[in-house]
């Protein structure tokens, strides 16, 4: 699945790659891999990786286990992109999606910080950065964003994403 994510991010962003812990395992073949710059870290590993490696200001970060996420969805938050916006995130139903977001480079001291203060929580290095908050449930249908962050972890939930394809 992570194949046909690479495609639909591809569609829309420039210098799409993956970060991985796990150098040896590519998500999909033949995509531009990065190996974290600091591992067992958890999400902010790569997201210092993507940030530190990313050929221009903004990046836009999402996990590997969200397969459904739509283009229109990337191109919403882009456009509520401002210059002063450090990290664009959405939000539905009172949830953030900070794995799903766009982040400036300006982030990187802030994440460094939190990085040496073993603070590694996504929302952790947020606190003196400006953020958009994007409602999503504004723009889509409750179905489409359950649809869109929905989240593998297990083999049930791969079942369930395959019946969807």
């Amino acid at each position: 699945m992570s194949a046909e994510l690479y495609q639909r991010m591809n569609s829309v962003l420039k210098n799409v790659f993956f970060v991985t812990d796990r150098p040896e395992k590519k998500p999909v073949q033949g995509a531009p891999t990065i190996t974290d710059l600091q591992s067992e870290i958890g999400p902010i590993g790569g997201l210092y990786t993507a940030l530190h490696h990313a050929k221009y200001e903004y990046c836009f970060i999402s996990a590997c286990d969200l397969p459904f996420l739509e283009s229109e969805l990337i191109d919403l938050l882009w456009s509520e992109v401002q210059s002063d916006s450090d990290i664009v995130v959405p939000v539905w139903e009172n949830k953030l999606e900070p794995l799903a977001s766009f982040y400036h480079k300006r982030c990187l001291p802030a994440i460094e910080t939190s990085l040496t203060d073993e603070r590694f929580l996504m929302k952790g290095f947020w606190d003196h950065l400006r953020v958009a908050y994007i409602d999503l449930g504004t723009y889509f249908p409750p179905e489409k964003l359950h649809r869109m962050f929905f989240n593998i972890n297990t083999p049930a939930d791969f079942e369930t994403a395959k019946k969807w394809q």
